[in-house]
């Protein structure tokens, strides 16, 4: 078997979780993939995400990171606060089943600080519509929701780590 090769951001990542592995007093050769885990997340400084839309997918994506325990900040996001509040009342319900994390209710501003922005609004599918009629009415709440981010300009920060290369 080949061994893949990695680019410098991916080795120096690499190398710096087996420093910290060994400095812990970690065997690099006997490490299991949920010592990995515990080891990677003490790495992570700031693990907040921001979920825009709490409808199926969302409601579900949202109940994932709770049993997951990657997160340590969730914050939903609606253009139906009533549904999105439901949500987090839900998912706080459970919160002694899953993994300690702080899961509100926000509005854009809170994408401001967060690691990861996940999008999954979007209207269903209505009997008779074309999958054609539904992604045009998706992709207009989909740069909406772009643009909302953009004057804010949240994409600030991306675009200065991610320069191209």
């Amino acid at each position: 078997m080949q061994k893949q090769s990695l680019c410098p951001e991916q080795f120096a990542c690499q190398q710096k979780f087996n420093d910290f592995a060994v400095s812990q007093g970690y065997c690099q050769s006997s490490i299991d993939i949920e010592r990995k885990l515990i080891i990677l997340t003490k790495l992570i400084k700031s693990r907040k995400v921001a979920l825009i839309g709490s409808g199926s997918v969302g409601a579900s994506y949202a109940y994932a990171l709770l049993n997951n325990g990657v997160v340590n900040e969730l914050v939903i996001i609606d253009v139906n606060k009533q549904k999105a509040e439901g949500e987090v009342m839900d998912l706080n319900h459970g919160l002694p089943f899953g993994s300690p994390m702080k899961i509100t209710l926000g509005d854009y501003g809170a994408c401001k600080d967060a690691d990861l922005v996940v999008i999954t609004a979007g209207l269903p599918q209505k009997p008779g519509e074309t999958r054609l009629d539904l992604i045009e009415k998706n992709i207009k709440i989909f740069q909406q929701i772009v643009s909302q981010h953009y004057e804010k300009r949240f994409w600030r920060h991306y675009s200065r780590c991610h320069k191209s290369r």
